[in-house]
């Protein structure tokens, strides 16, 4: 899936993995200044516990190796636990994008429970994650039709983000809770799959670059469909040069400079 289109198994691999993302409009986010909702809308039972929703694990009675649950009833009994597997007990196992598919990616989420002592923040709160998460929502005016998109694309996942994943989880008919779960990151995979379009990568012959799909039930005032945002990594190994390596994102929206897509801040 390298850049040379004159592969037709390339151009194929590259049409079936596609990725990224874009900029296009005016405005942050706001989420970087935390300006926001603190209503605690991620623990509707008010009783400042995490669950295993909350945790972002599909389910509840998985909560990890290190979070204590004596009573099994989901609920973890200590709120300040530790766990050291690949995305922290968030949901998940690869915290670097590694393979092709996006939906075993770190779980995202908005803050957890500010009445819990040491439980603040999703420990992936700020992240090239976040970031390339919301390129895909602003491009497809979640964000609205009027935003900056790589303006609002700042890495922070507060409560404007929050909202902007729950508008897209609508249009995509998942459950409109904010976590950017397996299921979400697969949605979010597709709008970057539906473009197959294949750009050229200008500086290295062993990845291929992405833009975004526009969102057809939107007004079109964004179009990042043409832009590169993102890139697949292809194997520099002359025996497996087809094998897929990593998803990486351009540092910039429509940028051919290369940067993380990981849990790796901004």
């Amino acid at each position: 899936m390298k850049c040379n289109i004159k592969s037709a198994p390339k151009l194929m691999t590259a049409l079936v993995l596609s990725a990224l993302l874009v900029a296009c409009g005016g405005g942050t986010s706001g989420d970087a200044t935390d300006g926001g909702d603190t209503s605690g809308d991620l623990n509707p039972d008010g009783q400042g516990l995490l669950t295993g929703g909350d945790i972002g694990l599909e389910n509840p009675d998985e909560l990890g190796p290190d979070i204590i649950d004596e009573d099994l009833d989901g609920i973890p009994d200590q709120a300040n636990y530790v766990d050291d597997t690949a995305c922290r007990g968030r949901g998940g196992s690869d915290p670097g994008s590694t393979n092709a598919a996006w939906n075993d990616n770190c779980t995202l989420e908005y803050d957890l429970d500010r009445d819990i002592e040491a439980v603040i923040r999703s420990p992936f709160y700020h992240t090239t994650y976040v970031k390339g998460m919301q390129r895909i929502v602003a491009c497809q005016e979640h964000a609205g039709t009027d935003v900056n998109v790589e303006a609002w694309s700042d890495g922070f996942f507060g409560v404007n983000t929050r909202n902007a994943v729950i508008e897209f989880q609508r249009a995509q008919g998942l459950i409109a809770d904010g976590i950017v779960g397996p299921n979400t990151w697969g949605k979010l995979q597709e709008q970057v799959d539906n473009v197959a379009l294949l750009i050229p990568s200008a500086s290295d012959a062993d990845y291929n670059a992405y833009g975004i799909a526009v969102n057809p039930d939107a007004s079109g005032a964004i179009d990042c469909s043409a832009d590169i945002n993102f890139f697949g990594k292809f194997s520099e190994d002359i025996a497996a040069e087809d094998a897929f390596e990593a998803w990486e994102m351009s540092k910039t929206a429509g940028s051919a400079e290369k940067g993380s897509f990981s849990i790796a801040a901004p």
